[in-house]
Order: C-alpha cells, then structure tokens, then sequence
C-alpha cells in the first residue's frame, strides 16, 4: 500500500528489502534527490532503528524526514526512534495517516 500511496502522490521511489540494502545505495546517490524514506522496525538483516542509526552517524547533516511504518510502535519503539530523528511513527494499516505524513515530510 506505500508504493500504491507513492504513486497516489506523484512521488518518485526506490524499494529496498532491509535496511543494509538502502545504506548501502545511499553511497551511491546523491543525498538531495531523496526526499523521504519510509521503513518498518523488522526487517532482515538490519531492522529500521538500526538503520535510522547508522544513517544519522554516516551522515553528519543528514536532513531527510525518515518515517518509521509499523506495527511494534509501543511508548519504547516510539520514544527510541524519536531520539534516534524519526520525524512519524505511523501504524502499518493506518493508511490515511501514513498519506498525510508523506504529504507532510516529504521534500520535493
């Protein structure tokens, strides 16, 4: 449903299977033409948090809103990825929520 909201909005988008994969193809790109990332807690590999971690280490100025999209969101989860620069924490099935936090964050 997040590709089906991408395509809603207009938004250009790259899908990746774990956090490792998209850490990786940050390397790659440049940093200004991302206007949003989007992950979920569990995933293989290395989980959302991590992620948001290693991102905000490597990248000293990293300014790219980064919206946590789960379902393990308790007051734990939430407060970590606040702390961590999460800009949203939204529930997986909360799609209307998830649309305006795209709207919201998303930098064109």
């Amino acid at each position: 449903y997040v590709v089906g909201l991408f395509n809603k909005i207009g938004c250009k988008y790259e899908v990746f299977d774990d956090g490792q994969t998209l850490l990786e193809r940050l390397k790659t790109i440049d940093l200004d033409d991302i206007g949003l990332i989007i992950s979920d807690i569990e995933m293989p590999i290395m989980d959302g948090l991590t992620l948001l971690g290693n991102i905000k280490k490597e990248y000293k100025n990293f300014d790219i809103p980064f919206i946590i999209n789960t379902n393990m969101a308790n007051n734990a989860v939430i407060k970590n990825a606040k702390e961590l620069g999460a800009v949203d924490i939204v529930k997986k099935l909360d799609v209307s929520k998830l649309q305006e936090s795209i709207i919201k964050y998303y930098k064109r």
